[in-house]
């Protein structure tokens, strides 16, 4: 497996390629990752359980979880200046062509999750002196999520990179879409249907279970007696959170209502100061918490947030819908109308879809789930319900433990 993040960074999806690795393994497959340094959210619980010790001096670590050997190799800051950026980021897929190559040696299977196209690049090249088969997962769809975002408007950086990712697709044994909207964009750019398959994400429902609100996480920031609306993850731009903040504006009058805002992540500081500016009493920031507290996070919610930019409709599914799920709270999911996050939430009925640029709809949704808490339960019961028919942790993780037996076949 190669991965920018794995246990044990904090990330929400490090937990994700985690627990597949370690059911892989138990499947009966060997399995060797090479990853990063924690260098996303610092996990102090995690890093405690599964302490990294230096291997090659200065350049990389060795850590172990439930038999899974992780090699991490040193990356560059998320902060400083582009070059600096630059050297560490090509320094880090030197230090694992190495590591793959000395320390691996062979393998019959590359396992390589997106979004980072040059780490699937660097599957298909490793794949022939390794004598492996490459699956590339795709857990967001790029170039296509930057550009709809409107973070990449260069057209020579938009050509290289769609030159790129059809290298990558071109070069995949298996290519693996968490929604089948997302499939279906992949089958588009040219890759033979019979090679793209849709395998969601999935939720580990016998560690994420539905908790009372009255814990200590609600209890330690003051969220006790009060309706919560929650977001819990990476507060990025991809995230287009700001619809919260003014639907927070447009109910300050209720001080029943308090909006929690959970994680870290690129847009925190302008929503802090957004919420600062407007003087809003009724918006609560928490910094970034270890994984282990996930259940009374989630908890703690009347509604579980899950956003996206309305700009995307196709090119990612946040995880975390899942887990909210799970956890059985009703969704209130900000996003395009026609995204495939959209049509989850409709399909199920596990909650309610706004539209992420509609502070007013944002609003007036949250009032009406707050005035009919036996809708809200049933929406609720029916996430968790959908979640253990179809996306429990065996499940999916049996799905790639079997297609990675047929890839290995003779």
């Amino acid at each position: 497996m190669l991965t920018l993040v794995f246990a044990p960074d904090g990330v929400s999806t490090a937990q994700l390629m985690t627990e597949l690795a370690v059911d892989v393994q138990r499947a009966g497959s060997e399995v060797v990752v090479i990853t990063t340094r924690p260098h996303y959210n610092f996990d102090s619980v995690a890093q405690t359980a599964q302490p990294l010790k230096p291997y090659w001096p200065g350049v990389l670590w060795r850590s172990s979880i439930e038999g899974v050997t992780v090699y991490h190799t040193r990356v560059g800051a998320k902060t400083g200046g582009v070059l600096r950026r630059a050297v560490g980021w090509a320094a880090f897929h030197v230090i694992a062509t190495l590591a793959a190559l000395v320390l691996v040696r062979r393998a019959d299977v590359i396992f390589v999750p997106s979004p980072l196209l040059t780490l699937g690049a660097l599957g298909r090249v490793l794949a022939r002196p390794m004598r492996s088969r490459l699956v590339y997962n795709v857990q967001e769809l790029y170039p296509d999520l930057a550009i709809d975002l409107g973070l990449m408007r260069n057209p020579l950086l938009m050509l290289v990179l769609r030159r790129l990712e059809l290298y990558v697709y071109h070069g995949s044994a298996v290519v693996t879409a968490i929604t089948d909207g997302i499939r279906q964009a992949v089958v588009a750019k040219g890759i033979e249907p019979s090679r793209v398959l849709t395998v969601p994400n999935f939720v580990d429902v016998s560690d994420l279970t539905p908790g009372s609100r009255d814990n200590e996480f609600a209890a330690e920031h003051g969220l006790t007696d009060k309706f919560i609306v929650m977001y819990a993850g990476n507060i990025g731009h991809a995230q287009g959170l700001e619809s919260l903040v003014l639907a927070a504006d447009l109910l300050r009058t209720d001080p029943d209502i308090v909006f929690c805002f959970v994680g870290e992540g690129a847009a925190k500081s302008d929503l802090e100061a957004m919420a600062r500016s407007m003087r809003l009493e009724n918006v609560k920031f928490v910094g970034h918490q270890s994984y282990a507290r996930v259940p009374e996070i989630y908890a703690t919610a009347h509604l579980g947030v899950v956003a996206l930019m309305g700009s995307i409709r196709v090119g990612a599914l946040p995880s975390k819908v899942f887990r909210l799920m799970a956890c059985e709270r009703p969704i209130l999911a900000l996003c395009h109308p026609t995204s495939d996050l959209a049509a989850l939430v409709r399909e199920v009925d596990a909650g309610e879809v706004c539209d992420q640029r509609d502070p007013q709809q944002v609003a007036r949704v949250i009032t009406a789930m707050r005035a009919d808490p036996v809708s809200g339960r049933a929406k609720a019961a029916r996430g968790r319900a959908y979640v253990m028919e179809h996306l429990t942790r065996p499940t999916i993780t049996r799905q790639y433990a079997e297609l990675f037996s047929t890839l290995s076949a003779p």
